[in-house]
């Protein structure tokens, strides 16, 4: 038997009589549960070895709490595929782990310190640029339609893996990453949790990090245009 699929959308709040509830952010089902069983949520969700991690708990009662749990609708569920209404859809594409902070905290801070600079030195280009193609008669040739479609799959992507490396960096949980339709319009998302993330300065380059992103890319995309014509 593999080891059990857990539902990877929980959000948790402890309440005043030390249980707690337990919200599926995306069906808006909540649970009422004991300090014990939102303890193996978490393992279940890590991985961790559970006879190991629950010494105290036989074999025989780990079983009986993980029946309850998919009794629950709390095992079982690896969807990636999520039908929220009407032309409204998520598809999930990565559920990071916490192993990777150390990678993300690196992204995140070249992100900080990079995106000004590459973006307003590259704005000095533009000029050129735009003279350039006047003379050669080609000033729509960069609008072509499958370069504008790439363009805005790229910003999409970029802004939400920069929003999901800089939440990872500051210990902010993240649930997922996807694409989807939001009012029959395409979309990207970043789910996450920062209800525990106190520092304002950090909340900030959560929310501007995607930003960020963008006017990194641009930069990057005016300089190779410039050394690529």
């Amino acid at each position: 038997m593999g080891y059990p699929q857990i539902n990877r959308h929980l959000q948790y709040t402890k309440l005043e009589d030390n249980s707690y509830e337990v919200v599926d952010i995306l069906s808006g089902d909540v649970w009422i549960a004991s300090k014990f069983i939102v303890r193996l949520l978490k393992c279940l969700e890590k991985e961790y070895p559970l006879a190991k991690t629950f010494p105290e708990h036989s074999k025989e009662e780990l079983r009986e709490a993980l029946l309850e749990l998919k009794e629950a609708g709390l095992l079982g569920r690896k969807k990636r595929l999520h039908i929220l209404g009407l032309g409204n859809i998520l598809i999930t594409i990565w559920q990071p782990r916490s192993s990777g902070k150390r990678r993300a905290g690196i992204w995140n801070y070249l992100l900080m310190f990079l995106f000004l600079p590459v973006c307003l030195s590259s704005w000095i280009l533009l000029p050129n640029i735009m003279d350039w193609s006047v003379s050669q008669g080609t000033l729509l040739e960069p609008l072509d339609i499958y370069v504008l479609i790439l363009g805005i799959v790229l910003s999409l992507i970029s802004h939400e893996i920069a929003h999901m490396n800089a939440a990872i960096a500051y210990k902010v949980k993240v649930y997922e990453m996807g694409v989807g339709l939001s009012g029959f319009l395409p979309s990207a998302y970043t789910l996450m949790d920062d209800r525990k993330m106190k520092n304002w300065k950090k909340r900030v380059q959560i929310n501007l990090a995607g930003i960020e992103a963008n006017m990194l890319l641009s930069g990057i995309c005016i300089y190779l245009i410039v050394l690529f014509p």
